[in-house]
């Protein structure tokens, strides 16, 4: 089955050039996933408090040490882990006393709490671990392909509010000579009652035109709601 994450692991020898660079990669990911501006600012000041702070307290006997991030990009939010190899803090002291308002420094917890759902650290304070859903679900657009009479269909999630714009985008396919048509799922999270009506449309249209239609890569989720209503039979060919 195709995961509906995106993951990236990246470990680097600690430098503020560095963090610039890992932010990019994030940016880049949220923007293909279609995170809204408001998430996207979010997640990428999260990502850049925890990772500075590892670059300028994670280093050992005075040289530069390691910072090892592990982000998850899902539909629905992002979690996100910095770890350095540093002796760490007492961030219980910290959570318990906020900075003064005139201090210069100091503020990183807060951003945390103001950003972030969920907030953990390790037993010494050296890894961080951070959770944001996002305000929207991320919706990318539905994409497609038509290879002569071969059509392949990335809808991303089916809901009440995608399925319209999915429904265009499949009566272009078959306004454009589609006989064999193949929906991917991979990567998606849900589909409600809406988004099933439209695959059951779909397979109508698509086989009294004397085609072939199928749905490829469900999750294991989708897989049994698609088996609870006795939709498995169409729906759970794989690729």
């Amino acid at each position: 089955m195709s995961t509906p994450f995106q993951v990236l692991n990246w470990c680097f020898q600690a430098s503020l050039q560095e963090v610039d660079s890992v932010c990019v990669r994030l940016r880049a990911m949220m923007a293909e996933r279609c995170v809204t501006p408001r998430d996207l600012f979010a997640v990428e000041l999260l990502a850049r408090e925890a990772l500075t702070n590892a670059v300028r307290y994670g280093g050992r006997e005075g040289r530069p040490g390691h910072v090892t991030l592990r982000f998850r990009l899902g539909c629905r939010g992002v979690a996100l882990s910095v770890e350095d190899e540093g002796p760490g803090f007492d961030w219980r002291t910290f959570l318990e006393r906020p900075p003064d308002d005139e201090a210069t420094g100091g503020r990183g917890l807060r951003i945390y709490r103001t950003y972030a759902s969920r907030l953990l650290f390790n037993s010494s304070g050296n890894r961080i671990l951070l959770f944001r859903p996002f305000s929207e679900p991320a919706m990318p657009d539905p994409k497609s392909t038509l290879d002569g009479a071969k059509a392949l269909l990335q809808p991303g999630d089916l809901t009440a509010g995608t399925v319209d714009a999915v429904r265009t985008r499949l009566k272009d396919l078959l306004q454009s000579g589609a006989k064999d048509l193949t929906v991917d799922l991979a990567g998606v999270q849900m589909v409600d009652s809406m988004g099933i009506g439209l695959l059951i449309q779909a397979n109508n249209s698509v086989t009294k035109g004397g085609g072939t239609f199928r749905v490829v890569n469900p999750s294991e989720e989708l897989t049994e709601l698609f088996r609870s209503m006795r939709l498995d039979k169409w729906f759970t060919d794989q690729a």
